[in-house]
């Protein structure tokens, strides 16, 4: 039996096909048939109700410049801009990306968590640019009250 799953389906949602199923007593109609839905885990995106989540990572001048990044979506590769200065954790969102609403018009989001990813590994000529880098940039450590993780990707939900 082919069963039509409507896009937008979330796991642990059920599927109802009307008069599928045990024939009825003495002759009755059959019943329903439910089937049970399970999605399984992608390799790199999340899903939070529509929207779509996937982690990205940038290098320290990425971060520091800005650049344009390729990301991977639902449809397909496209460009994301990353603003001068981001940081990580910071939620980017790309509207329009995500899921399909499952009973109305329209999809959801792909929010992009970017981190910034600082190099395990650099070579001599990059140690000497960072160190020149470093003594431009002084060494005060300032502490900010700053909204965490969740909140900021609340904020971005509209929670």
């Amino acid at each position: 039996m082919s069963i039509r799953i409507p896009a937008g389906i979330a796991g642990g949602m059920s599927i109802r096909l009307t008069g599928e199923g045990e024939p009825g007593e003495r002759g009755g109609p059959a019943g329903n048939l439910y089937v049970n839905v399970h999605i399984k885990p992608h390799a790199y995106f999340k899903r939070q109700d529509n929207d779509i989540l996937l982690e990205m990572k940038i290098n320290i001048a990425q971060a520091a410049l800005g650049t344009t990044i390729k990301v991977p979506t639902l449809d397909g590769e496209r460009e994301l801009p990353i603003p001068a200065g981001i940081q990580s954790n910071t939620v980017l969102r790309m509207r329009g990306l995500g899921l399909p609403r499952l009973r109305s018009g329209g999809r959801g989001n792909q929010l992009i968590v970017i981190q910034v990813a600082t190099p395990q590994q650099i070579t001599d000529v990059q140690r000497q640019l960072l160190g020149e880098l470093a003594s431009t940039l002084g060494t005060e450590i300032v502490v900010e009250e700053k909204q965490g993780f969740v909140e900021r990707l609340k904020e971005t939900l509209g929670l």
